[in-house]
């Protein structure tokens, strides 16, 4: 035979883990079930029994018909074939893995909890490896202060240093967390992260700096939706399409701003983009909120 159709489980699993998603990869597009070319077909034992002799001279390029035409096969990818010509070319009779008939595969394993190290356990690696120590335990002013600077950008009052320093009961951080949060500080420090990815901006900037009278608005918007946790999917339908929804009212509509902010050159050549880039400059003079709905939808 030119192969063999069974084998021990180690040699099915190699071709499960090697060869079969080799095959699919890299050869299989031009010769598999629905496409056969020259008669070639690598998707099953049959079809690589036929194409065994000239398969390696193909693939390593020392014949005259190299493949894959894009490009020769990694080192690796050579040897594992190599490998498995060598030991008989074991290919399993049915194209699911042997390790899942026998319920060995992960992929069949039942679902447990499993016991994870505390995070610590990882950064104590990382800092091992770069022989490094840990900072000691932060105090409750140290705790405080970068609390404070990371869910708001500013520093705590004296009058919140008093109190949370002389509040000593269980649950004060927790307290102190959802006091941040609850802060308009918090949507103004984390909505600007927002504001960079949107490019926001209060002019076009470019080859003619036009301002933007009106951006503020797209920018309390995203103020607002941080501080009022507004779920992820409908503020990203919201600058998308809001004014598709009706019921989110202004807010939907001064949203899509994220569609037409930032910096942008008015000379175009293309029309169809000149005409976009100059809709901005030409509501900018529009000054009160309701006197047009393109400064409203475009931000300006």
């Amino acid at each position: 035979m030119l192969l063999a159709l069974t084998g021990p489980a180690s040699a099915n699993d190699f071709f499960e883990a090697r060869i079969r998603p080799l095959f699919a990869a890299r050869c299989q597009s031009c010769h598999g079930a629905k496409v056969k070319m020259a008669g070639v077909a690598l998707d099953s034992a049959e079809g690589f029994a036929a194409a065994k002799p000239r398969l390696m001279a193909a693939v390593t390029h020392t014949g005259k018909v190299k493949m894959p035409p894009g490009g020769k096969l990694g080192e690796g990818e050579i040897a594992a074939l190599e490998q498995w010509m060598r030991e008989g070319a074991v290919w399993p009779a049915s194209a699911v893995p042997a390790a899942a008939k026998t319920g060995r595969h992960w992929a069949f394993q039942p679902v447990e909890p499993g016991r994870l190290p505390s995070i610590d356990a990882y950064i104590d690696v990382r800092l091992a490896a770069n022989k490094l120590t840990a900072a000691g335990r932060a105090t409750p002013l140290e705790l405080l202060r970068r609390l404070t600077f990371d869910l708001t950008g500013l520093p705590p009052t004296p009058e919140e240093i008093a109190g949370f320093l002389a509040d000593t009961s269980a649950g004060a951080y927790s307290r102190l967390v959802d006091r941040l949060l609850a802060s308009p500080r918090y949507g103004e420090r984390w909505g600007r992260h927002w504001l960079d990815v949107a490019r926001f901006a209060d002019s076009t900037g470019m080859d003619e700096d036009h301002l933007y009278p009106h951006s503020w608005r797209y920018r309390d918007y995203v103020v607002r939706a941080f501080n009022e946790d507004l779920p992820f999917d409908r503020f990203i339908k919201d600058q998308i399409a809001g004014d598709l929804y009706p019921e989110r009212g202004t807010a939907g509509i001064v949203a899509t701003g994220f569609l037409a902010l930032g910096p942008k050159p008015l000379a175009q050549q293309d029309r169809i983009k000149m005409i976009y880039a100059h809709i901005s400059v030409l509501s900018r003079a529009c000054e009160s909120p309701g006197c047009s709905s393109a400064s409203i939808s475009i931000g300006v």
